[in-house]
């Protein structure tokens, strides 16, 4: 039978754990971010038109359209981004995250790709997003979901 002390343990552990696979995602794609879309031509070539179609699905715009937040978990280099801004449009705000800096800036250095909306890049935990809740229109994350120890912990978020 459990104890409140086991859950306690248990809860304690989940965030070490949590902490230890943030840090090491950290550190990983800081150390590849210089070369991630020349490594993972599967990603950058293979879900091109998949992102492509995507967008044109779900961001149907014209210049009546409210000003839209689209949020990017685990943007990387910017690969979705630039995928889906040409359908978004100069008020549209296209938020991207990721918990390593390296890929931040290389999804910076794509910014005149997104050019259509309004970019911006943050550096933080999938599970701990420093947005407001109930703000986004439409999220997106590709390619992260296997690199989390609480993926309920950031579908939640």
């Amino acid at each position: 039978m459990l104890k409140k002390n086991d859950i306690s343990i248990a809860k304690t552990s989940l965030k070490n754990e949590q902490h230890f696979v943030s840090a090491l995602n950290k550190i990983y794609y800081d150390v590849e971010s210089s070369v991630y879309d020349d490594l993972h031509i599967e990603v950058v070539v293979g879900d091109l038109d998949w992102w492509k179609k995507a967008g044109k699905t779900y961001l149907i715009h014209g210049n009546d359209t409210p000003q839209r937040i689209v949020l990017d978990v685990g943007c990387g280099t910017g690969f979705v981004g630039t995928c889906i801004s040409s359908n978004l449009n100069k008020k549209d705000l296209l938020i991207g995250c990721d918990i390593s800096t390296g890929m931040l800036s290389k999804a910076r250095n794509k910014e005149k790709l997104m050019d259509k909306c309004t970019p911006v890049f943050i550096n933080c935990v999938a599970h701990q997003l420093p947005i407001s809740d109930s703000c986004i229109d439409l999220v997106t994350i590709n390619s992260v979901l296997h690199h989390l120890a609480n993926v309920k912990a950031t579908l939640s978020e």
